[in-house]
Order: C-alpha cells, then structure tokens, then sequence
C-alpha cells in the first residue's frame, strides 16, 4: 500500500471516530448547562417558603404583604439547588437600633431549610443593618376534641423565626361538626376557638347541622400555642350552648 493510501486510511479511522456511525459529530460528555436566573411571582414559590418570607417582614415591624415583592428563582453555586432571592420596598424597622429602611433583601432555599444574607438599605441604597443566617422551625400542630354533641379540630402550619413569636408567620384552621342523631335546622349557630395566639369564631343563620362541618381562619403573627395547651371551644345554638376542650394530636 502506498503512503497516499496509508495517509487517506488514517484520516478516515480519525474522521470516523469524531463524526460517529450517523456521520455526525458526536456529542461530548460534560456538565449539564446550568439553568439561568428567571423573575417569578411571589404566589408561585412554596406556601412555606412564602411563609419565611411573610414571618421575616413582620419580625421586622412590617405587613406580611410590602408593595413591590420582587423574588428570583436561581441555584447555589456549590450543590446547583433551587433557591430565591427576595426583595421588597416598605418601611422596615430594626427595634435594636431603630434605624427604619425602605428596602429589604434576601436569600432562601427552595425547600424552606436556610434563610440567610438580609441586607436592610435606604433609599440611596446605603446598608443600614445585615443579618447573616435565620435559624427556622416548622410549625405543624394539630389538636382534636369533641363534646357531647360536637366534634371539633384545630390545624395551625407556619413558620418560627429564631426561637421567638415576634419572627413568626401562622395559619390556623379549625372545622366543626355536629355528632348527635337528630337532624336539626337551627336559626342561629355561633361556634369560637380560643388558645393562648388568639382565636377565630364563625356565626352561621338558618343552617342545617347535618349540612357538613364549619369551619373559621386565619393567618398573622404572634404568640404561637404549644402542644401542651388545650384550647377551648364554643358552640352556641338556638338557646344551647356546649364548651369542651381541643387536644394535641400527633
């Protein structure tokens, strides 16, 4: 074979192994690309992490709610997990220096485990105070009662800021239902729930008892009960009335 041909075989091999059996190139194996940063709704993000968010703003005397919620959906730079970078304009107080800021800005992880790097700022953009890392405790309690002819249940899921009430963000649900045999249509049913965060209370007229359960909520900050506590419920209906205790159910 002559040194043309041996040269034209050996470009072949070469070319066959870069361009693949189709005649293609190949595709090079390598890091998946990484996603780029997108703005999303503050609605769009996981209830709980929206609840770190809401508990944040109102540890820091602010509604839950600030005008102009701006969040970014990007990635960590070391393990590529979902996270959000959150900022809002408002009026922001830090009680230890009482200094007030018009914008708050900060990161959190997808899945609601970290909280960290908040940067309170002025107008002009001038950092007022930081805040490096938040320690965060799920909130996830759920009491149950009943009463001679009521049955009650009490479901309260949040957020705890650093071990205290004042850095809190709480939804509590409670339902109630109507046990005894008869089928009774009342003019009047007014039921309450109370515990050491407050309450919620409902009034219905001209209902059914039998009709389904009854339900009232809410959401807000503040003190949070513990397992231990018992709260109480009211039901009174066209010249009844019947009180009995809700308890913690795992």
């Amino acid at each position: 074979m002559g040194i043309n041909k041996r040269i034209a075989m050996v470009l072949f091999i070469f070319a066959s192994v870069l361009l693949g059996p189709s005649g293609c190139a190949a595709a090079q194996d390598g890091p998946a690309p990484i996603e780029s940063s997108v703005r999303v709704s503050f609605s769009s993000i996981p209830v709980f992490v929206q609840d770190i968010a809401k508990a944040i703003f109102s540890s820091y005397g602010s509604v839950p709610d600030p005008p102009q919620i701006t969040v970014t959906q990007t990635w960590t730079d070391s393990d590529h997990k979902k996270m959000y970078l959150v900022s809002a304009n408002g009026s922001f107080r830090n009680f230890g220096t009482k200094n007030t800021a018009s914008k708050l800005s900060f990161s959190v992880m997808d899945d609601g485990t970290k909280a960290w790097s908040l940067t309170a700022s002025d107008n002009q953009g001038k950092t007022l105070w930081q805040n490096n890392s938040f320690s965060i405790t799920p909130i996830n309690l759920r009491f149950e009662g009943q009463g001679e002819l009521w049955r009650g249940t009490l479901r309260i899921e949040g957020v705890k800021l650093n071990g205290t009430s004042v850095g809190s963000w709480e939804t509590d649900q409670f339902n109630l239902y109507y046990t005894g045999s008869d089928n009774p249509r009342v003019s009047l049913l007014y039921y309450s729930v109370q515990d050491s965060g407050g309450g919620s209370s409902g009034t219905r007229e001209n209902v059914n008892l039998k009709s389904g359960g009854f339900g009232s909520g809410g959401a807000g900050n503040g003190m949070i009960p513990s397992s231990n506590e018992s709260p109480k419920v009211t039901v009174v209906w066209d010249g009844h009335r019947q009180v009995f205790q809700l308890h913690y159910s795992k």
